[in-house]
């Protein structure tokens, strides 16, 4: 399950649908899939929604990682649930299948898994851990055979007799659909307590192995931490090099650490432990980064921390700045001296002034701008919220942007959706059929563009 917009996240999500974050080396997704391949899975069916072209173009037909992909794409208007999105897929799942949630990290046996429903001739089987905190999952209850008892959906405290919790992984029998009855309809919510209502068999299966939900910050730090310490464990190299890299002879790096192709390290710079600087991007002297994940093509100044955060591609984090435990988004620009304190969230492309001290979020004054890429999660650093911005971007983007865009559709319904301006989308749409290249929609795009922008002014101006 892999179609959700992930909220927990945000910004970051509003670029990459949350199964195509970086995690290390690969995003989320290819980690999960490659687990399912050497738990001896073979064809695996990704429900999808928001963002899905770059999961489908990123993991195509599957053969790299082992397996047989399938897509499912739920319309982005309509509610399904968790069960219901699995329901649309009642016609191949005839069988015994496993449902895992797509913003997971895990290194659970799950062929164990099966094993145990097979032997226990469960209906269901939830796969289960103890976690220090279950008041902020899904708890289970069971007896001394395994068999569930009851749920508490987020409990109290208080009300925590039991530490175990539902991972959102799932062994089931094809008879779990006669319990999905509407929509939007939730495994845990609806159709565990229905099965359980109706004596079902319903098992526990306590595991060992690794897991973690990586839709929070936290959870996106913890499962990176694992993953560089996993690497050293299994014999690879302390300082983890994905490519050419620039190290400066005064640089400190703190092992584990993970650098990516065309990273620049000034001298003095601290970069580790536990920190993944992605490729392109430059850390100027005296900067600090430790437990933090860097994407692509971001800059850090000198005299920077940056700790226990997160920091998306293209961002420009300026001389003196302290971000502590915090998402800063795509593009954006925090200038000197800035700082950034626990539990922040600064929206793309946003401007952080000289000196400020953040506190809480900053978003975006526009609620749906368009963001141009140049390939399925390739963000180029430009968006436009307006026409006028839009022409602006327009007249200096890479002209494989506009290519991947206009025969994608995406400026016209842009134009059509959110601008509702639909004699411009029209307008938009004859170019594409023009089968215009590189610079040629660039100087078409700025006629219509420009032709549109004075026929409403003149018209706003035309008296009564």
């Amino acid at each position: 399950m892999a179609g959700g917009e992930g909220t927990r996240l945000r910004p970051l999500t509003l670029t990459r649908p949350k199964p195509m974050l970086p995690l290390g080396p690969a995003p989320v997704i290819e980690h999960l899939i490659k687990h399912l391949a050497r738990c001896g899975f073979r064809e695996v069916i990704l429900t999808l929604g928001y963002l899905s072209d770059q999961v489908i173009s990123y993991l195509g037909d599957g053969s790299k990682l082992g397996v047989k992909l399938h897509y499912s794409v739920e319309p982005e208007d309509l509610l399904l649930g968790t069960a219901g999105s699995v329901k649309l897929l009642s016609h191949l799942l005839y069988e015994r299948f496993l449902v895992i949630q797509g913003d997971t990290y895990t290194e659970i046996d799950l062929s164990e898994a099966v094993k145990a429903h097979i032997e226990g001739g469960a209906d269901a089987t939830i796969v289960v851990k103890s976690a220090p905190n279950p008041w902020q999952f899904g708890t289970v209850e069971y007896d001394e055979r395994g068999f569930i008892t009851g749920f508490k959906e987020k409990p109290r405290p208080e009300e925590c007799r039991l530490n175990k919790v539902s991972t959102g992984i799932y062994v089931l029998e094809p008879e779990v659909f006669d319990f999905i009855t509407q929509h939007p309809c939730d495994f845990a919510k609806d159709v565990f307590p229905k099965m359980l209502a109706s004596r079902k068999k319903m098992l526990a299966y306590e595991c060992e192995g690794y897991w973690v939900d990586v839709g929070s910050r936290e959870g996106y730090i913890e499962a990176q931490k694992h993953i560089l310490k996993k690497h050293i464990e299994e014999g690879g190299d302390q300082i983890w090099m994905l490519g050419e890299a620039y190290i400066g002879r005064g640089a400190r790096l703190e092992a584990p650490l993970l650098i990516g192709s065309g990273v620049r390290v000034e001298d003095g710079a601290t970069i580790g432990p536990y920190a993944s600087i992605l490729s392109g991007s430059k850390i100027a002297a005296n900067a600090i980064i430790s437990s933090s994940a860097i994407f692509e093509e971001v800059t850090v100044g000198s005299d920077s921390k940056i700790s226990t955060s997160i920091v998306a591609e293209k961002a420009v984090i300026d001389e003196e700045v302290t971000v502590e435990e915090s998402i800063i988004g795509q593009a954006a620009l925090l200038k000197k001296g800035v700082q950034v304190r626990a539990g922040c969230r600064i929206w793309p492309n946003v401007t952080v002034e000289e000196g400020v001290e953040v506190k809480g979020t900053v978003l975006s004054p526009h609620e749906k701008p368009f963001y141009f890429f140049t390939d399925y999660g390739r963000y180029t650093g430009l968006l436009a919220f307006s026409i006028p911005s839009f022409l602006e971007v327009v007249r200096v983007v890479e002209a494989k942007s506009l290519e991947f865009h206009l025969y994608r559709r995406d400026f016209e319904r842009w134009i059509r959706d959110v601008i509702k301006a639909p004699l411009l989308a029209e307008e938009v749409a004859t170019l594409r059929k023009r089968m215009l290249k590189g610079d040629e929609i660039r100087q078409a795009l700025i006629k219509v563009v420009e032709d549109w922008l004075r026929y409403v002014t003149e018209e706003k101006a035309a008296p009564p």
